[in-house]
C-alpha cells in the first residue's frame, strides 16, 4: 500500500504543482485504511501503464479520476473522507 500512496503523492498529493486540487495549500494527504499489513501483489493493466508512458512523451495527461478508474479496476477503493490529527506546518517566512 505504501507503494500506491507514494505514487498518488507525486502524482497528486502535496506538491506545488496543485495536480489534486487548484489549490496547493488545500491538497490532503493520502492515508490507507486498507488494514493490510503483509505484502501483496498488484498488476497496472496495460492500457493504464501506456497511458502513463504516453503522458511522459507529451501524450494526453493521466488525470486523477483515470487513475481512481485504474486502482478500482484492480480492486481498491480511493474515496475521500476526513481524519481528525494534530499537523505542525513549517513554512519559510
Amino acid at each position: 500500500m505504501r507503494d500506491i500512496i507514494f505514487q498518488l503523492e507525486i502524482r497528486y498529493g502535496c506538491t506545488n504543482s496543485g495536480a489534486l486540487v487548484h489549490s496547493p495549500d488545500l491538497q490532503p494527504p493520502f492515508i490507507d485504511a486498507t488494514g493490510i499489513i503483509g505484502n501483496i501483489d498488484y498488476t497496472y493493466p496495460a492500457s493504464f501503464a501506456n497511458k502513463l508512458r504516453n503522458e511522459l512523451d507529451g501524450g494526453e495527461p493521466f488525470t486523477f479520476e483515470d487513475y481512481k478508474a485504474m486502482l478500482e479496476e484492480i480492486g481498491f477503493q480511493l474515496v475521500k473522507g476526513t481524519k481528525e490529527m494534530n499537523v505542525i506546518i513549517i513554512k519559510d517566512k
